[in-house]
């Protein structure tokens, strides 16, 4: 590193660190980025922790959402929608208790526990 060097100090910087720092949007660009790398080489102990970083980048810093595991909306809503009749019909055992507790028609409840369960449902 080469405040490390400047200095003549061995400082790490943790993962965590890391994932905040490249989260934030550097609106000054490098040389924001390089002041406050030197400030935290200057002002911490052998390791840079996010508690050593400035308020502003924790204020500012983007929200990073996972990537999705699916595809395209379409294969997300089939797939909510297969375990909700899935666990419905486990819990009801029917496709009349189904339909009220999935609030739809009995025929629906019926089609979907076909098509997610593989059997045809008793209507009781």
């Amino acid at each position: 590193m080469k405040f490390n060097k400047k200095y003549g100090v061995d400082r790490l910087i943790s993962q965590e660190t890391l994932e905040i720092l490249s989260g934030y949007a550097w609106p000054g660009n490098v040389r924001q980025l390089e002041n406050v790398i030197e400030r935290l080489v200057i002002t911490t102990d052998s390791i840079i922790h996010p508690r050593d970083l400035p308020d502003l980048i924790h204020q500012h810093t983007k929200e990073r959402l996972p990537d999705p595991p699916f595809s395209s909306l379409d294969e997300a809503l089939r797939e909510v929608e297969r375990q909700m009749v899935v666990r419905s019909y486990q819990k009801c055992g029917s496709s009349r208790k189904v339909a009220a507790d999935l609030n739809v028609s009995q025929t629906r409840a019926s089609r979907l526990i076909r098509k997610y369960c593989g059997h045809r449902a008793d209507s009781e």
